[in-house]
């Protein structure tokens, strides 16, 4: 794992908020000893000087990540119009997030997030989803050349679901809401392979990440 100029493993790291414990970035795991969530310890941002110009996509803010990813995995997530309406008595900007390339604002922690398993040498992952996350887990994996399985209730959006085998990833219908699927514990166990259940984890960069399962792993 090669750390940024510096910033060192004593610097970066996962934190159990709750025991202080420390883990290191460099090895994939879903959670903390127990299980315990996991977040990474605050970084120091980036400054103007530190945002490459050049590069349209998310990663023109990479300076601030406490690793570097030397391949990311991009399709040009990020960079979406703001626009500013009038509304009521009000003058509120709109994000319009729906210019992302799976048109949803899950692209931007879903391109951090692959680009970094797969530095770590992760080939696969499962995800459960019902929708927007499944179809960019679907699409960056492509990108990645990364195998993808979706879990998705049955009831999903038939429209979402054609939208992540589009992409190649394999799909398995689930009857019941969409908070059953982790427990079902029929999932064989794989080495290489990263299962997300639950949105918990925040990366640096500002942008909210889906916690990881390392399968077979701690």
């Amino acid at each position: 794992m090669k750390f940024r100029s510096g910033k060192n493993p004593e610097n970066a790291y996962y934190v159990e908020p709750r025991s202080g414990e420390h883990y290191p970035l460099d090895f994939p795991r879903w959670c903390a000893d127990g299980p315990k969530p996991l977040m990474i310890n605050p970084q120091t941002g980036i400054s103007r000087d530190e945002i490459d110009r050049g590069t349209r996509s998310l990663w023109r803010y990479q300076a601030s990540l406490p690793v570097e990813i030397a391949r990311p995995i991009s399709l040009g997530e990020g960079c979406t119009p703001l626009v500013q309406r009038d509304w009521n008595d009000f003058r509120p900007f709109f994000k319009l997030e729906w210019f992302n390339p799976t048109c949803s604002f899950k692209d931007r922690g879903t391109t951090v997030m692959l680009s970094y398993l797969r530095q770590l040498g992760i080939e696969a992952v499962l995800e459960d989803s019902s929708g927007n996350g499944g179809a960019s887990v679907a699409a960056y994996g492509a990108a990645g050349g990364m195998r993808v399985k979706i879990f998705a209730p049955a009831y999903t959006s038939p429209a979402k679901i054609a939208q992540v085998r589009a992409c190649g990833a394999e799909v398995r219908l689930v009857e019941g809401p969409l908070r059953r699927i982790p427990a079902r514990g029929d999932t064989p166990v794989q080495p290489g392979v990263l299962r997300e259940p639950q949105l918990a984890a925040v990366l640096p960069a500002g942008n909210q990440i889906d916690c990881l399962r390392a399968v077979g792993r701690p």
